[in-house]
């Protein structure tokens, strides 16, 4: 796949979070597309970059940065026209003309616009165009606006008349992209509040940097520009309301550094007032001396979208981090395990002084951090996942065509137990290998070859006769939550989505040519609500060991290797504790299970999850042949779930009937409901 990255600067010297951002997208892309990158040229780095990226191809196009009449004629034709003044300063028509010249010689698959800057210039040409939000920029204009002293009236009214007119404006632009990537959840809930549905969030790729040998020093370290608006605010939140607080005491052994450069004079000022070191611009190796030194990392953010690429930089190289709350915008920490989070500027310094006394405290926080990193933000994971996103926008879904339609009529209502395999055989005759796209129930499209056992069942109505995989659909309730584990190509999950729009689905598939699929169908079928995870839930976080069958029925993929076929990939695992926790799922109602056997697994790893009152009903295959592979019985399946206080029933002749303990199943769908589904349901 063909990609053309847009990015508005040149990513190296990666001081800012967008830089650094930029550049570990590029690299967890390279192994799996053909990536040229367009930038403004760089005062220099070029030939280190090359070093860097050497199988990505670079080309340069002019910023068009508007600087002294031409800045304050801009300003006064926004002004006249009544316009956001980024509205017309935005628009490069140099960079428009090197997309339209490259894509005419390259035809790109996508391109890729690294915040909307860039996409400004691409209006209304016919693109393949992903956008991807680093922030959103009329919110940080707002934020801006109500961080300045009431005494600013002038410019807090500027400000917040430039968010205003920007508000749709921006709107429009990311609605016009056939995909919109954010970086963190509550982007995500912000855009589509404002009416945007063709959103996903993908986090920015992180590795874990190794871990620094030595002991460390009593340095509490910041590093982020200070010319930033959220960073400037932070330092003088922190220089103002919190130093002070701190003691005399712990003031003269500990050192504090504000690093990444660009303050103005005020801060300059305030730092020499306080005692604090400010540090300029670093080089690489400065700021990985910094992090090896440091022991404790500092983050008085309040403000900004997007996600905090400081706080994670921190994670990755295993430091602890002491933080106001938006210093965690996006990264799903638990207070006093992979951070410390302050409330107060007070509470700010009393923590400061406790992780500065207790070095033990502070090595396990930071290792939690690592460690978090490594799961949640790995590059190779996220990379794919963005590489998924590209293929949704390189064609259309096509609909049922009229022979597809009349065998699927065909296979409804033949009246006889034995003969349907003429139409069958028919179907394969006329429709050869290539794959076939037909409707899975209220207008939902799929696409996928008849040689799969699993489409198969599916085209020929399989699903719309099986009475428990329908009934199962009927537990999604409006706003609520459900989780898909063992989704494939996503039937369930977009059948839930359509049915409950307000519904938000979490999905598990690890095998990436079903996550690509279903990424397609969720996108086509314009299935907003559904988050599609290429993982396995299981019983452990960690990297395992996954065995993908690809002919015959590929939905027998699996844990364990059942053939010689079979092909063994890595892929993470995550148990469903873990992800509630990171995701701040308050509540689920119904999780669907098929995961060829491995369901205790899945169960084990979410004890809290199911152990409470009001935990989530539950429709799950039994097997005890897949079961056995695992060393269990279905038996021990369900006696698990009787502890979580869950009774085990099928669906038959239009009611729950109860199931025993000690019953067997060849291979049988089942329901586990609590005392409060048994009721609202009246089951005898």
């Amino acid at each position: 796949m063909k990609v053309l990255f847009v990015a508005p600067e040149f990513p190296l010297p990666a001081h800012s979070g967008g830089q650094v951002a930029t550049l570990e997208t590029l690299r967890s892309l390279a192994p799996r597309c053909e990536i040229h990158l367009l930038v403004p040229p760089p005062e220099r780095d070029a030939d280190a970059l090359r070093a860097l990226l050497p199988d990505v191809r670079v080309h340069f196009y002019r910023s068009g940065e508007r600087r002294g009449l031409a800045m304050y004629a801009t300003a006064a034709l926004a002004a006249l026209a009544r316009r956001s003044y980024w509205e017309l300063s935005w628009q490069n028509r140099a960079l428009r003309s090197a997309v339209e010249r490259l894509h005419a010689a390259e035809r790109f698959d996508v391109v890729h616009c690294e915040w909307l800057k860039p996409a400004v210039s691409l209006r209304r040409l016919d693109l393949p165009l992903v956008i991807r939000t680093l922030d959103i920029h009329f919110l940080v204009m707002e934020s801006w606006a109500k961080s300045l002293p009431r005494r600013a009236g002038l410019r807090r009214r500027y400000w917040l008349g430039q968010s205003n007119r920007f508000r749709p404006f921006e709107v429009a632009t990311l609605a016009a992209a056939q995909s919109v990537i954010t970086l963190s959840r509550e982007d995500e809930e912000v855009l589509r509040g404002c009416g945007l549905r063709n959103i996903v969030t993908i986090p920015p790729p992180r590795p874990a940097e190794p871990v620094s040998q030595g002991t460390t020093k009593p340095i509490a370290l910041f590093i982020g520009r200070l010319d930033m608006a959220p960073n400037r605010e932070a330092f003088f939140e922190f220089a103002d309301d919190v130093w002070p607080l701190v003691s005399r005491e712990v003031r003269a052994r500990v050192r504090v550094i504000f690093a990444g450069g660009f303050p103005d004079d005020a801060t300059r000022r305030r730092a020499a007032e306080r005692g604090i070191e400010i540090r300029g611009p670093l080089a690489d190796a400065e700021v990985a001396d910094l992090f090896r030194d440091a022991a404790l990392f500092l983050s008085p953010i309040r403000s900004g979208t997007g996600i905090k690429i400081k706080t994670l930089d921190a994670m990755a190289h295993g430091k602890a981090i002491l933080g106001f709350p938006g210093a965690f915008r996006g990264v799903p920490v638990e207070n006093g395990v992979h951070a410390s989070i302050a409330g107060t500027p007070a509470e700010f310094a009393r923590m400061f002084k406790q992780l500065m006394a207790d070095e033990p405290r502070r090595s396990a926080i930071g290792s939690a951090a690592r460690d978090l990193i490594r799961t949640t933000f790995d590059p190779t994971l996220l990379g794919a996942r963005l590489a998924d996103v590209y293929r949704t926008v390189q064609k259309p879904l096509s609909r049922e065509s009229a022979f597809v339609r009349l065998v699927r009529a065909g296979f409804r209502r033949w009246p006889f137990p034995r003969g349907s395999g003429l139409l069958l055989r028919l179907s394969r005759l006329v429709l050869g290998k290539k794959p076939v796209t037909f409707d899975v129930g209220d207008g939902t499209y799929i696409e996928g070859n008849l040689d799969d056992w699993m489409i198969l069942w599916l085209f020929v109505c399989g699903h719309e006769k099986d009475e428990s995989f329908q009934r199962s659909l009927k537990l999604v309730r409006p706003n609520g939550v459900a989780i898909d584990v063992g989704a494939h190509v996503g039937v369930w999950s977009l059948l839930a989505a359509t049915r409950v729009p307000s519904a938000r689905i979490h999905a598990f598939e690890p095998v990436p040519e079903r996550v690509e699929r279903f990424r397609a169908h969720a996108q086509q079928n314009e299935a907003t609500g559904i988050v599609i995870n290429p993982c396995v839930a299981g019983a452990e976080n960690g990297a395992f060991s996954f065995f993908v069958v690809h002919e015959g029925n590929t939905g027998a993929s699996s844990l364990v290797r059942r053939a010689a076929s079979d092909v063994e990939i890595r892929v993470p695992m995550v148990t469903l504790d873990t992800y509630v926790a990171q995701n701040t799922i308050d509540r689920v109602d119904v999780i669907k299970v098929d995961v060829e056997g491995a369901e205790i697994l899945v169960f084990k790893g979410a004890a809290k999850l199911l152990s409470g009152d009001d935990a989530p009903a539950i429709f799950f295959e039994a097997d005890d042949k897949l079961s056995a592979s695992f060393g269990v019985s279905t038996r021990q399946t369900k006696e698990l779930l009787a502890r979580y206080g869950y009774f085990i029933y099928r669906w038959r002749d239009g009611k729950f009937a109860s199931v025993s303990i000690e019953e067997p199943h060849g291979h049988e769908d089942l329901f586990a409901l609590k005392h409060r589904d048994v009721a609202q349901m009246r089951i005898p």
